[in-house]
């Protein structure tokens, strides 16, 4: 299968429409944004609404079947707990049905293997299966929702995590704020910990609880994931940013889903062309079939209507009959929409036809006239930015996406919350101030329809009203509306996801910089320290710090280089670099440098001492240096001239992956360091190739293996063999980089450089054999082993062949070097070669190694196995024969001894049946053995697929 080379970005999101269509908004604007990405929403299919919408900005729609909710409503039955079993029944077959085809979703889009540096997954606060999901195919996850958090951790959760997880909970606790630490858990993470979803993560082999070992279940201190990026879709000028909160939280404003989406009449959509709602005149006429609504939404300055939109009740009749007696005894008009729920529908229409003759009445596809025209009830869907400023008030349950649409329009709120997030919201509209408090939910949907009990509601929802369409809230509904509609919480939230996936990697080129630090009259200078001033490099802070009498030495020039600031920086930073120090000499073949040769390639400069000069710098070690840099007593052979001492630096920061081949340094840097440790780096790949030469090479010496071996893998399909002979690249790119990248070795850099250099060559020839293109250097280096390609290393030959090909083939030979340019790329192209040499070696024996070798090995234990079985079955057939000999002969002697009667004749003759049976039955019970035999001498031929497609777990390249 061709791989899909557009990066894949994912967007999951569950639930009704408000906390779908916001990230849906999302996946649209980033799709017309960034055309080279792949852009999917997976959703349930009761939005499939948005597949034309969708389709129209290039984003694909997955549907999932199960429904956004599942409520108990409507399962409920005072009678008793049989129907609440019932429905918490349905519900674990909904969510296991739910977690499977979501499975398979993601298996689907993720078939040819992700790609670990552009592909990522957002999901919102109700798709937490799309987080075990992103772990499970290596994607990275971000989270996204248009409201806080609708659920808090129990007040004992963090007693039971820490009895449970000790050792996790200090890791979470001592973790650095950009990594996942305890905020991040106690504030969205916690469901996570739970038995619900551990269950789930062993259903696909991951850990039960996220951040450990799935094999040792200790925390995984060697690949601690970055904290996860979560993005909110509300405005500052709405909800606080509280310190508590974890850093990498984006608050980037509403996020508000395209009026085209929002109509459910297509003839009306027209009006989205539109600008926006509160700055910018809206198109006055509806489509004909809903010119009922457009009327009735015509107003006086007196007469301005009400908006009701109050999602699930239980007894929409005695609600509909609160409306009745409100608009009876106020001068109030309300729109009610009933968002097609099939109850409060039924029970519209139920009044529409008990309505007396003299009641007009006007009645369409998707709009009732009720109670003297004072109360308009429509089914269909118009978005509540277009409705909102047509109304006086807004009565809603406290959704995100009614809250937000009310705000942005400007007008009064009255909120009556039933679940979740709604609460929130409630309060938090009556805190500032463009709402009265919150109803209770019990007071305005009576269950009793009673007229003591209505009339108790119609007092409440009347003096609630009348409190919404004060002054005071009415100003202060117009003053929110001004600030917030000045944000675009879409365009922000594209800003972030750009600077944080989209955003290239920074070139090694970009994190580098130099530093020159005179310092004049140097046999003046009485201070014990002196500190350069502070210069930038890759948007850190650092500083030179020199003891012209040395730092707990004597008689020495002690110099460091610090981080500037370290105090002031946020907890948990580090920065990873290698640095030079030099101190110049008017001769520059005097000059004393740290770590490497300060001038461009020189083969014939050798003076100078060389450090390890690659550090982490962080809390505890933000300074790094030489106490015994030089000898005083050889600073005045020609380092000060005129009395000034002249130090430069070189810093390059560092930012390494772990999970990918990654390029170091500065192009100039990396030839200067070349020119010091190329011999070190030469011998650390020619170490590696030389213990794999002999490992390849002692099994083509024991010629029985060997020939066990070529026999075993000659057996096997073709099919199976492809198969077996690749490996994904980001299993053999943490192998490379677990094996070769040491923070210590300052050589490490110059390796990964040969590496990555090597890669890249190997990418090169792979593509050129595909396009039928020759390599130019195709005669000076040979044949690659493996190729690279569509996220895989597949080995280019027979394994047999490639095994006696790298047991023999001999090292790129040294070439003598003259000291010119030319020198230089000879040598940049030998350690290049050297890094293909090893990728490969890798590749290969990781191949070899964790998938053909294991699965010769069983192969090998299992006919054993059976050669072992087949020995018990022939000695125990040889007893049985000898037993039945014995028993004949035994016979015979008792016969001699006896004179023969008739019924002894019988017997004897029944004896001799026995005996042919038990012949019989040996010779059935040979023959299955010889069947049994012949199926597993066949076992490399027919039955090799289910035994050596067994996954490699162990990651390491063994032999």
């Amino acid at each position: 299968m061709e791989r899909n080379q557009r990066p894949r970005a994912v967007f999951m999101a569950f639930g009704t429409k408000g906390d779908v269509y916001p990230i849906a908004a999302i996946a649209a604007a980033f799709a017309s944004d960034q055309p080279h990405y792949h852009v999917i929403l997976i959703t349930h299919s009761a939005h499939q609404n948005l597949i034309d919408n969708l389709e129209d900005q290039n984003v694909s729609f997955y549907p999932i079947t199960t429904p956004p909710v599942l409520s108990i409503l409507q399962h409920h039955n005072p009678s008793g707990c049989k129907e609440q079993s019932s429905f918490s029944l349905q519900k674990k077959l909904v969510r296991k049905e739910h977690r499977l085809q979501c499975l398979s979703t993601m298996e689907k889009i993720f078939d040819d293997g992700p790609n670990l540096v552009a592909d990522f997954i957002l999901i919102n606060f109700f798709a937490l299966e799309g987080w075990n999901l992103a772990e499970l195919f290596h994607v990275r996850c971000i989270v996204g929702a248009p409201y806080v958090v609708p659920y808090s951790a129990p007040s004992s959760f963090e007693r039971h995590f820490k009895k449970e997880f000790p050792l996790l909970y200090i890791y979470l606790q001592e973790a650095p704020p950009h990594m996942v630490c305890w905020k991040d858990v106690i504030h969205w993470m916690w469901p996570l910990f739970t038995e619900e979803w551990g269950l789930w993560r062993n259903d696909l082999n991951l850990s039960y609880c996220p951040f450990t070992d799935p094999v040792t279940g200790l925390p995984m201190s060697h690949n601690w994931p970055q904290s996860p990026l979560l993005l909110y879709g509300f405005s500052r000028e709405v909800v606080e940013f509280p310190g508590y909160w974890p850093k990498i939280v984006r608050v980037c404003g509403f996020w508000f889903p395209p009026m085209s989406w929002q109509f459910s009449c297509s003839d009306c959509r027209g009006i989205s062309d539109f600008g926006s709602p509160r700055h910018q005149p809206a198109k006055d006429e509806l489509c004909t079939l809903h010119a009922s609504l457009q009327n009735f939404l015509k107003f006086s300055a007196s007469d301005i209507p009400i908006f009701i939109g109050m999602g699930f009740l239980k007894n929409p009749r005695v609600f509909l009959r609160v409306l009745e007696a409100v608009s009876a005894s106020t001068n109030y008009k309300f729109i009610l929409f009933t968002a097609a729920y099939q109850p409060l529908d039924a029970a519209v229409h139920e009044f529409e036809g008990n309505a007396s003759s003299s009641d007009p009445m006007l009645c369409n596809k998707d709009g009732v006239l009720l109670f003297r025209s004072r109360v308009f009830c429509f089914s269909g869907s118009i978005p509540y930015s277009w409705v909102f400023q047509r109304c006086a008030v807004a009565i809603h349950h406290g959704g995100s996406g009614s809250t937000a649409a009310a705000l942005s329009a400007g007008i009064p709120q009255v909120v009556c919350p039933f679940i979740l997030d709604q609460f929130y919201w409630a309060e938090r509209m009556f805190w500032l101030g463009v709402a009265p408090p919150p109803l209770q939910a019990n007071h305005l949907l009576q269950d009793n329809d009673d007229d003591a009990s209505i009339l108790k509601v119609v007092i409440s929802l009347s003096n609630a009203i009348k409190s919404a369409l004060s002054p005071e809230v009415k100003v202060r509904a117009s003053q929110i509306a001004d600030k917030i509609n000045l944000e675009d919480g879409i365009q922000e939230s594209l800003k972030v996801l750009k600077e944080e996936i989209v955003r290239p990697r920074p070139k090694p080129a970009e994190l580098y910089g130099k530093f020159t630090w005179k310092i004049d009259n140097f046999s003046q200078i009485s201070k014990q320290e002196l500190r350069s001033n502070a210069f930038e490099v890759s948007g850190h802070k650092w500083y030179l710090l020199m003891y012209p009498q040395g730092c707990d030495v004597c008689n020495h020039l002690s110099l460091f280089l610090c981080v500037a600031n370290h105090d002031k920086l946020l907890p948990g930073w580090s920065h990873f670099a290698q640095f030079t120090i030099a101190v110049i000499n008017k001769d520059p073949k005097k000059s004393k440098y740290s770590g490497r040769l300060w001038l461009s390639f020189c083969p014939n400069l050798t003076n100078g001492s060389f450090v390890d000069t690659l550090h982490r710098f962080w809390k505890k070690e933000h300074d790094w240096g030489w106490k015994k840099f030089m000898e005083l007593t050889k600073v005045m052979d020609g380092f000060i001239v005129n009395d000034t001492l002249v130090i430069k630096a070189q810093v390059q920061v560092i930012r390494e992956k772990k999970d990918c081949l990654f390029r170091c340094l500065d192009l100039q840097y990396r030839r200067e360091l070349a020119g010091v440790y190329r011999t070190n780096v030469e011998q650390i790949c020619g170490r590696f190739l030389e213990e794999k030469q002999k490992k390849f090479g002692d099994l083509l010496g024991d010629s029985a293996k060997w020939s066990s071996f070529c026999a075993f893998w000659l057996g096997v399909d073709q099919n199976v063999r492809r198969r077996m002979s690749r490996e994904k690249t980001d299993v053999i790119f943490k192998v490379v980089v677990k094996q070769f990248f040491v923070e210590k070795e300052v050589t490490s850099t110059l390796v990964m450089e040969s590496l990555y250099n090597g890669l890249k060559a190997l990418e090169l020839h792979s593509k050129s054999n595909e396009a039928g293109e020759k390599v130019m250097d195709a005669v000076e280096s040979p044949v690659p082993i493996v190729c690279v390609a569509d996220g895989m290393f597949t080995l280019v030959d027979d394994v047999l062949l490639l095994l006696e090909r790298a047991a023999l083939e001999a090292l790129p030979p040294k070439e003598e070097k003259d000291g010119t340019y030319a020198d230089i790329k000879r040598e940049e192209s030998r350690l290049a070669e050297l890094g293909r040499r090893t990728v490969e070696i890798i590749a290969l024996t990781h191949i070899f190694s964790n998938r053909i070798e294991v699965a010769y090995q069983e192969a090998v234990a299992l006919k054993r196995q059976e050669e072992l079985i087949r020995e018990e079955e022939e000695i125990w057939l040889a007893e049985s024969q000898q037993k039945v000999n014995g028993g004949a002969a035994d016979k015979k002697k008792r016969a001699k001894k006896k004179p023969s009667k008739p019924k002894h004749s019988s017997g004897k003759g029944k004896d001799k049946r026995g005996n042919g049976n038990l012949d019989v039955l040996l010779q059935d019970k040979m023959q299955s053995e010889i069947t049994l035999h012949s199926a597993i001498d066949g076992l490399s031929l027919n039955q090799a697929p289910s035994i050596l497609e067994k996954p490699d777990t162990s990651g390491a390249v063994q032999m």
